[in-house]
């Protein structure tokens, strides 16, 4: 559905100068390795969208695509981190994030292998176990654009406890 809404609004444009912009997203686009604007998502990559923009683009349409990360943090959060190469971090530790919230509910933080947190978390493990290392150096520099927000550890100090 994605893709055909893309497509539909792409041919109004063709032609036209002015601007398409998609999302994407970053989780699963470079396993194992810091992600970078360069990277371009492997058939069978879940999120059409970028793709879409890609194919409008050669037909000569403005498309682009501002890829999100998973989460995104800030005042008027409520309880969970909810949902450009907009990214200021190119990652943070997963057990930097747990010690934070095992420090402020006063609880034991355990290393668990992946098999334990699939059994002790369910849904969420697989959620959590998403490595996305990310650099916006390309965004940055292009856009000459410095993120001026507080970073994930500070913003859970100052706002989520």
């Amino acid at each position: 559905m994605d893709r055909r809404a893309i497509e539909t609004i792409g041919a109004v444009l063709e032609g036209s100068e002015r601007p398409l912009l998609v999302t994407s997203w970053l989780a699963l686009l470079a396993p194992g390795r810091v992600a970078t604007e360069e990277d371009v998502a492997a058939p069978g990559f879940p999120r059409v969208s970028e793709a879409a923009a890609r194919a409008l683009a050669a037909r000569g349409v403005r498309a682009s695509a501002v890829r999100l990360p998973p989460t995104t943090h800030g005042a008027g959060d409520h309880g969970f981190v909810p949902r450009l190469h907009a990214v200021t971090e190119e990652g943070v530790p997963f057990k930097d994030i747990a010690a934070m919230i095992g420090r402020h509910l006063k609880l034991p933080v355990v290393s668990k292998t992946p098999e334990e947190a699939e059994k002790h978390f369910g849904w969420f493990a697989r959620f959590a176990a998403i490595d996305v290392p990310t650099s916006s150096a390309r965004t940055r520099a292009l856009l000459s654009w410095e993120p001026r927000e507080t970073t994930l550890l500070p913003d859970m100090e100052q706002h989520y406890f």
